[in-house]
């Protein structure tokens, strides 16, 4: 699944960004200034970039134009609170690819960054469309859960909850941030759906291998 690197000074907009990409089927890293990016491009690869122009330190334009001097041809998309044609000019000038401006609906980024990574020729692996643990795979389009030939049958907060646990493999995700990416439901609602989620993909429920508790930061997936 496409990897992207969100990098915004604003821990809100990061927060909520994240959860909204990795909702939506991608994988999603933050970074909190030009030099978190650096290091985390330094180790990581990605296949698109949002990027706030007003940040502290190193701002967002002179980011993208050291990042294409350096040759690297990444996707980038500028969001940012500044408006005019001037300001878009330049952000288009120093090399990202696009530019939208804040507040913007969600729907509207996650529409460009389709099409923005159509046109950069990213290809979608057909072993990336899908998830292996155990005897068990997941689809990550269809959310079908299959156990050989045998399918699973999970319901939509399920098959949902395993999404979000696939696309973020042996990454620990706490309860609040799980009840917040499903509509504010409570951290206890979520117990539940992970109890009931670990009845049909684990050998003893009660010793679970897959779908774990990591003590103090939440729930993860072992893969």
């Amino acid at each position: 699944m496409p990897k992207i690197l969100i990098i915004d000074d604003d821990r809100k907009i990061r927060e909520l960004l994240s959860q909204y990409l990795v909702s939506q089927g991608f994988e999603a890293d933050a970074a909190e200034s030009a030099i978190a990016a650096e290091h985390r491009l330094a180790t990581e690869k990605y296949d698109l970039i949002t990027l706030d122009i007003m940040m502290s330190g190193k701002n967002g334009v002179e980011f993208a134009k050291e990042l294409r001097e350096k040759g690297n041809k990444i996707p980038v998309i500028m969001l940012t609170a500044k408006t005019t044609i001037d300001n878009r000019i330049e952000g288009l000038e120093s090399g990202a690819d696009d530019y939208l401006a804040k507040p913007f609906d969600p729907k509207e980024l996650y529409l460009r960054i389709k099409k923005l990574l159509e046109r950069s020729g990213y290809q979608q692996k057909d072993s990336a469309k899908t998830v292996k643990f155990g005897e068990y795979e997941f689809n990550l389009e269809n959310l079908r859960l299959r156990k050989g030939e045998e399918r699973i049958f999970l319901s939509t907060t399920e098959a949902e909850l395993l999404k979000v646990f696939c696309a973020n493999i042996n990454k620990p995700i706490d309860r609040t941030e799980l009840a917040k990416r499903f509509h504010g439901i409570s951290e206890r609602s979520v117990d539940v759906q992970i109890t009931r989620l670990r009845k049909k993909i684990e050998p003893n429920p009660k010793e679970p291998i897959y779908l774990q508790t990591s003590w103090g930061e939440g729930y993860v997936l072992r893969v």
